[in-house]
């Protein structure tokens, strides 16, 4: 059908295209957009596993390694004042004070593990991040209960062995395993 010199089936076929391709721009545009926002969200999920999590495992894991150190040199006292009849008071002073300065770097720790965790709460972005730092505050809290009651078990274990009383300080060995 022509009117004027004009062909409506070309035309038709024309405006069809530049539609097409407007669509075509515009689905390009969406899909780019979803995937920036997308690689935002991931990027901040990295971010909060970066400044968040890894110092939290870092500071957990000293806190470990400091209360197995701990608990050798219990056993150490333990074994120098039971089985070794050579070991002067100045070698069991000596171990013993290596337990405190331990014992009060491990509760610095667990302080600042706390400290972490409180930080990492409140800069928490969904209810799961919430939930988990929420859960490594209450185990350092509790961590930090038994730690307490650990290094008192230990100074009346010290007690007991500087009044000459070590099979007595080993049975209270049993009370804290």
């Amino acid at each position: 059908m022509k009117f004027a010199g004009l062909s409506f089936g070309r035309l038709g076929a024309t405006v069809m295209h530049k539609l097409l391709g407007i669509v075509g721009l515009l689905s390009t545009v969406v899909v780019a957009v979803i995937g920036v926002w997308q690689m935002s969200r991931i990027g901040q999920e990295i971010e909060a596993v970066a400044e968040q999590d890894m110092p939290l495992t870092a500071a957990v894991s000293q806190v470990t390694v400091h209360q197995l150190e701990q608990a050798v040199l219990l056993e150490r006292i333990l074994r120098m004042s039971g089985l070794v009849s050579e070991v002067s008071a100045e070698e069991l002073a000596a171990v013993e004070a290596e337990f405190e300065r331990l014992s009060a770097t491990v509760d610095e720790e667990i302080i600042a593990g706390e400290r972490l965790a409180e930080a990492a709460l409140e800069h928490a972005r969904t209810p799961e991040q919430r939930r988990e730092f929420q859960a490594v505050l209450s185990a350092l809290k509790q961590i930090e209960g038994e730690h307490k009651t650990y290094h008192d078990h230990a100074a009346e274990i010290f007690a007991l062995v500087h009044a000459g009383r070590a099979r007595e300080a080993l049975e209270l060995v049993h009370g804290i395993e």
